[in-house]
């Protein structure tokens, strides 16, 4: 029950996670390409991606918890922080 509850506490820095990596997908070619060399401009644009696919996958894994669920969300989780 305690895990279920501290999840459910790191929902609201997960979603600001996911506001993150959305925006900066929209705006990335604007800010960074001319600081960027040549590939690295595509490597930022596949890791933002990645880091909102897996914020996402975690945060529909929360909205349908169960106790018996909450491994498979905090494996989630702990593989969204190490992208971090």
């Amino acid at each position: 029950m305690q895990g279920l509850k501290t999840l459910r506490e790191m929902e609201e820095e997960v979603r600001g996670i996911r506001n993150h990596c959305s925006s900066e997908e929209r705006n990335v070619e604007l800010r960074y390409s001319c600081y960027l060399r040549k590939g690295q401009l595509g490597r930022l644009k596949q890791d933002h991606e990645e880091l909102g696919r897996l914020a996402s996958t975690w945060a529909i894994e929360l909205r349908f918890a169960t106790l018996d669920q909450v491994n498979a969300a905090q494996a989630a989780g702990r593989q969204l922080a190490l992208c971090n």
